[in-house]
């Protein structure tokens, strides 16, 4: 019902992005900063509503953010080439069974290094096991900001939030079937 009065009341509008801001790169100036770089951008902005143009836009943000890692150590270069970007190279394999590879470029980074000695470590078992008591759920979520990003699962944090108000929806189910109750239909 409530669908139905929503497009006797809305027409047969489609769902999604309708409208988008981007920077106006047609006003750079020395004071307002990189276009490509929304975030420290303090030029003025204007509104695409094209859907095509829409789809350009966010294919070209979604390039950078994607693509963020590509410069690092673990990106691009000798040590990328050396474990592959699947992982299965001999190197990759040595890692994974703790041994911090032999051939190593010999201008990697210190901190590279240690950051690669840190995964060659063999992690014990955790005595604990995966549950989260109701306590540690609620002491956790307790304290979050709703404005704190959840995760790609698309749940927001407030509904974890909401939770832990309701005994029932604080037990341990999201931590050990891989689903939250909330979003069960």
């Amino acid at each position: 019902m409530y669908r139905k009065l929503g497009v006797l009341l809305n027409g047969t509008k489609g769902k999604g992005l309708r409208r988008i801001d981007v920077p106006d790169e047609s006003a750079v100036s020395a004071t307002s900063g990189d276009p490509k770089d929304p975030k420290s951008w303090r030029g003025p902005w204007r509104s695409v509503t094209n859907p095509t143009e829409i789809a350009r836009e966010v294919c070209k943000v979604n390039l950078l953010q994607y693509n963020q890692a590509q410069h690092t150590p673990f990106g691009s270069g000798p040590l990328a080439d050396l474990l592959g970007c699947t992982g299965e190279t001999a190197a990759a394999q040595q890692l994974l069974q703790g041994q911090l590879p032999r051939n190593i470029p010999p201008d990697t980074l210190p901190e590279t290094v240690r950051i690669l000695a840190s995964l060659a470590q063999q992690t014990p078992s955790s005595a604990r096991g995966a549950t989260v008591s109701e306590e540690e759920f609620v002491q956790t979520y307790t304290h979050a900001k709703e404005s704190t990003s959840s995760s790609p699962s698309g749940r927001h944090i407030g509904h974890y939030i909401a939770a832990t108000r309701d005994a029932e929806l604080t037990m341990t189910i999201p931590f050990q079937a891989g689903f939250a109750p909330l979003t069960m239909e």
